[in-house]
C-alpha cells in the first residue's frame, strides 16, 4: 500500500461532509440531501419511466427505505407515484411534480458546483481515475 491513510475512513468523512452541505442547502425548501438527490436523478432521466426499484438501484438503498422516501416525498408534493402509469399493478411510476421540477434546476446547479469544488486542482486524467476508482468500489460492494 502506498499510504498509511485509511481510504475508507476518508471516503466516509467526505461522504458525511457532502451530506451535511447538501442538507444545509436543502433546508430552505425543507428537503433532505436524499430527497434532493432523488429529484436530481428523476429530472436527469425525465425521458425514462422511473420506478421505485430504479431508486433502490441508483442509491443502493433497501426497498423499505425507498418506500418511506417515496411516501414522504409524495406527502410533500414533490413526486407522484402511480400504478396506473406503468400498466403493471405491482410497479409505480415516479414522476416529479411541478413544485419539484421548479426546484430541480437549483439542485442541479448546486450539485454541479459541489462537484467542481471537489475536483478543483485535479487534471482530467486524475478525474477519470477518481471516477474509475469510485465506480469499481461501488459496483464491487455487493
Amino acid at each position: 500500500m502506498v499510504t498509511n491513510e485509511n481510504i475508507g475512513r476518508l471516503i466516509k468523512i467526505l461522504g458525511n461532509k457532502l451530506t451535511t452541505s447538501l442538507t444545509a442547502y436543502g433546508k430552505k425548501w425543507d428537503l433532505t440531501s436524499m430527497q434532493m438527490s432523488i429529484i436530481d436523478f428523476i429530472a436527469n432521466h425525465s425521458e425514462e419511466v422511473i420506478l421505485q426499484r430504479d431508486l433502490e438501484r441508483e442509491f443502493n438503498i433497501k426497498r423499505s427505505t425507498a418506500t418511506v422516501l417515496v411516501q414522504r416525498m409524495a406527502a410533500k408534493g414533490l413526486i407522484i407515484h402511480d400504478k396506473s402509469l406503468t400498466g403493471d399493478k405491482r410497479q409505480k411510476q415516479i414522476m416529479l411534480t411541478v413544485k419539484a421540477k421548479r426546484l430541480s434546476s437549483n439542485i442541479s446547479r448546486y450539485l454541479e458546483s459541489a462537484d467542481k469544488k471537489l475536483l478543483t486542482g485535479f487534471s482530467e486524467k486524475q478525474v477519470e481515475i477518481i471516477i474509475l476508482f469510485l465506480k469499481q468500489n461501488i459496483e464491487g460492494e455487493e
